[in-house]
């Protein structure tokens, strides 16, 4: 089975294609130099509402936020330490979305609403990525490393893609 594009349609696809890469490329250079401001608005309250939803499940918890400014925080699990940074929080989910938004061709209006639905959307799928690594990391610590590398990777693509298509819908 094939799709058949027309012209026009392939011109747009590959229009959106491009300027997605440039965004992604642009903010790839820029994350460097703001490193310490996402640190702040994103990974800070991301890993603390993370912490709180582990404690409320029954999770001992232990949560040092004070080296957020060196982009990590330190998460107490029992006996084992985690070491939370920028990916664990799925600020690159985060990224992937605000690409996907500034390379659509829509109106400024719509833009701000995709970033009104989208980066709640994404920092609550954060707290919950994290929240679900924390009871896993209790649970069955062996399987920590496939979630955090592999599973819970493929879930950030898909949740981003639902966020994307509902908000173009």
């Amino acid at each position: 089975m094939s799709i058949d594009l027309g012209l026009d349609e392939r011109g747009k696809a590959l229009r959106f294609c491009a300027r997605f890469c440039a965004w992604l490329g642009g903010m790839a250079l820029l994350f460097p130099w703001v490193d310490v401001v996402m640190a702040r608005l994103h990974l800070l309250p991301v890993a603390a509402v993370a912490g709180i939803l582990m404690g409320l499940a029954g999770v001992g918890v232990d949560l040092d936020t004070s080296t957020v400014a060196s982009g990590h925080a330190t998460l107490e699990i029992g006996r084992v330490t985690y070491l939370v940074t920028h990916a664990c929080t799925g600020i690159y989910a985060l990224v992937l979305l605000i690409a996907a938004v500034m390379a659509y061709p829509c109106s400024g209006a719509d833009r701000l609403r995709g970033f009104a639905l989208g980066i709640p959307a994404l920092c609550a799928f954060g707290a919950l990525r994290l929240f679900v690594l924390g009871i896993i990391a209790q649970l069955q610590p062996a399987w920590i490393d496939l979630f955090h590398e592999y599973i819970m990777e493929v879930v950030s693509v898909a949740f981003v893609l639902y966020v994307w298509i509902h908000w173009i819908d």
